[in-house]
């Protein structure tokens, strides 16, 4: 870390972590549909793939069947693939609860207004009682702390909803630079481009920490830049990347090392 001149973050799953919303995301996507009587099952299903028990994985290609899928058995019967080789055109990755919750939608057929009406939904019921999300001081205290010479945050989520977590997190002045809506995986190799040029540093200074593989931290890695993946989730994604964590507790022990040996460095 004593090399580590510029850090990424990623918000969603990093700045902090929900692990019951997609429940209801299920619910209200399903709400006057056909298969709102199968809502236990469909939740049953996700809940097998977060823990690893179910034919696709987290870490997963998902490849868009042309088909129409029709009955209860067809949806929830599905695999993914990690062989970038098999991937069509039309394909998604399932790296975190929400990429996974965006292929449940596709498999539903669940309209795009449909699905936004729901996400918007979860989104503003996560910044209030009883669902809001949990502020860790703890961790934004280590971000504070860290020696560097940038720190940047960024989220694919559109500025809006973005923004808002920010607001409620409180976390803006913990950063120098915020992008909402960054369409990562590009987004993030023109930031880190651009932290390059400005600030004339190698890519192995910088740092992208994230829970989406895919979009956080694949790109990072070809890059040359460092990483730590943060995910509750069993993965099948075999990446070698330089720190694995599981929860935002971990990831606060980590950055509390690193800041205790950059103290010890700079004594």
């Amino acid at each position: 870390m004593k090399d580590i001149k510029a850090v990424i973050w990623d918000l969603d799953g990093t700045m902090y972590q929900e692990l019951t919303f997609y429940r209801r995301y299920l619910r209200y996507l399903v709400e006057e549909s056909k298969w709102e009587p199968h809502y236990e099952t469909i939740v049953d299903t996700v809940e097998n793939i977060f823990s690893g028990h179910h034919s696709f994985r987290v870490g997963s290609y998902y490849c868009i069947p042309p088909e129409k899928i029709n009955t209860i058995d067809e949806l929830i019967e599905f695999s993914g693939t990690t062989d970038t080789t098999q991937l069509s055109v039309g394909y998604l990755y399932g790296g975190d609860a929400w990429s996974v919750m965006n292929i449940i939608s596709s498999r539903l057929n669940i309209s795009p207004d449909k699905r936004k009406e729901s996400f918007n939904r979860v989104r503003e019921e996560m910044l209030q009682e009883p669902y809001a999300i949990e502020k860790k001081s703890t961790l934004f205290n280590e971000i504070e702390k860290l020696n560097v010479y940038k720190k940047v945050l960024m989220t694919n989520t559109y500025t809006q909803s973005a923004q808002a977590f920010v607001d409620y997190l409180g976390v803006s002045k913990l950063f120098d630079e915020i992008h909402y809506d960054s369409k990562k995986p590009i987004g993030i190799a023109e930031v880190i481009r651009s932290i390059q040029i400005r600030e004339g540093l190698e890519t192995s200074e910088i740092l992208s920490i994230g829970d989406h593989a895919y979009n956080d931290l694949l790109p990072a890695k070809i890059a040359g830049c460092r990483t730590i993946h943060i995910s509750p989730y069993p993965s099948e994604d075999s990446s070698n990347w330089d720190r694995t964590v599981k929860t935002i507790d971990e990831l606060t022990d980590l950055l509390k090392s690193f800041n205790e040996l950059s103290t010890m460095t700079t004594n």
